[in-house]
């Protein structure tokens, strides 16, 4: 007798139509039956086992995954490894790997989360921060080409670092190696320097203000 094989997603379709609620034995007669309609022979009947072996359990795992729920489309993710993502679960979604298991979301809300972290950073070194409409649907965007931060005079923008100090050339004033071993240096918000580290904060002191380390002690 030939054996032949459909495709697994044939295969799946059949079965997710055929079999649910049925046994090991009575899923494997569906796959027995597929396996005479299509495909070449292979050489033994225990080659033919072996092969539907590994389809069921591959179709097993595919029938056994969860549907999306409206909830998790609505807020645009849900927690999971990359290989749990769940059926409905539009092609535009992306997995991100965050703490232990990770997480499947939308591609706009990743974009959110950029514009977000890309804002804080603005404000925290003193820029004005503008959305754009054109790249979110945010409430509070703004009918501009492009999202970007508006630096301060005498500060300009450097991608993942704030808006930092400009010397009279144009060019970002790094921190210098002794500001970097002390932990700190004398700044206003808007005279953040190139190299200053991320877990660095502004303390506000008047004319005594600083950019230093949270781990420095006692702190200036």
């Amino acid at each position: 007798m030939r054996y032949r094989f459909f495709a697994l997603p044939v295969l799946a379709l059949l079965l997710s139509a055929c079999s649910w609620g049925q046994s090991e034995g009575q899923k494997a007669e569906l796959v027995y039956f597929a396996a005479e309609i299509t495909a070449p022979q292979l050489a033994s009947p225990f080659q033919i086992d072996k092969q539907i072996q590994r389809q069921l359990s591959q179709i097993n795992r595919e029938l056994a995954r969860p549907n999306i729920a409206r909830e998790e489309l609505l807020r645009g993710w849900y927690y999971g490894l990359e290989s749990e993502k769940k059926y409905g679960t539009p092609d535009s979604w992306i997995w991100q790997e965050e703490g232990k298991t990770g997480k499947w979301l939308t591609s706009d809300l990743l974009k959110e989360r950029d514009f977000l972290a890309e804002r804080l950073l603005c404000q925290q070194t003193a820029g004005l921060y503008f959305l754009s409409c054109l790249e979110s649907e945010s409430d509070q965007c703004e009918h501009v080409p492009q999202s970007s931060c508006r630096c301060t005079e005498g500060s300009g923008w450097a991608q993942e670092e704030g808006c930092l100090l400009l010397d009279e050339q144009g060019e970002f004033v790094p921190a210098s190696a002794q500001e970097l071993a002390q932990g700190w240096y004398y700044g206003l918000n808007s005279q953040k320097k190139k190299g200053t580290p991320p877990s660095w904060v502004w303390k506000e002191q008047g004319v005594h203000s600083v950019w230093r380390s949270p781990f420095i002690s006692p702190q200036p």
